[in-house]
């Protein structure tokens, strides 16, 4: 009874680890878009854009080619 009660306690124990994830993000170079969450690099030929907010805490970075 004893070992049983112990072991269950365990479980549920264990059972509510999680772990978690965070980073901070800053640059004195890139302009931050607070509509998008977005950190931005605009030169004249190409535009750079990081998105470190994504679900599950997926990174995205768009390149565009801004020349014809």
């Amino acid at each position: 009874m004893k070992n049983s009660i112990l072991t269950a306690l365990i479980i549920i124990t264990l059972a509510s680890c999680s772990s978690y994830k965070m980073s901070t993000i800053s640059s004195p170079v890139g302009i931050k878009d607070s509509k998008n969450k977005n950190l931005v690099f605009e030169y004249d030929s190409m535009k750079i854009s990081y998105n470190f907010f994504g679900e599950d805490g997926a990174y995205e970075i768009t390149v565009a080619n801004k020349l014809p």
